[in-house]
């Protein structure tokens, strides 16, 4: 009976050995940690530089898009005929202009608005 305890105790001993070279000791998993978190903030910065640069690209396509809508007003206006009948007359294709500048206008800002709140939360987080 005793010798079968023994056996016992040293087969739960090699197993106990066993699993102690198995399991990392908890510095080895605090620097496997450092380097995912490196990596992981490494990915975010790149994400968010991504994320500035079509911001950019958005914005200045934006501002673009206003001043050639704003330089095409200037020269329709200038080329009417200033009479009262022709005050607050739109025509069919000015119409569409105004409504497909403006919607794209405003799509491009709530884009860009969105693109800036990513950019803070990741800016935040680090």
């Amino acid at each position: 009976m005793e010798a079968r305890l023994e056996r016992m105790e040293r087969a739960v001993a090699d197993i106990g050995m066993q699993l102690e070279d198995e399991i990392p000791s908890s510095a080895t998993l605090e620097a496997a940690v450092e380097d995912l978190r490196g990596e992981a903030l490494g990915a975010l910065n790149s994400m968010a530089d991504t994320l500035r640069q079509e911001f950019q690209r958005q914005l200045d396509q934006v501002f673009a898009e206003l001043a050639s809508f704003q330089l095409q007003t200037n020269f329709w206006e200038e080329t009417q005929p200033s009479g009262p009948s022709q005050i607050g007359r739109t025509y069919p294709f000015e119409r569409y202009m105004i409504r497909r500048q403006s919607t794209t206008l405003a799509y491009d800002t709530r884009k860009a608005y969105e693109c800036d709140q990513i950019s803070r939360k990741i800016d935040e987080q680090q």
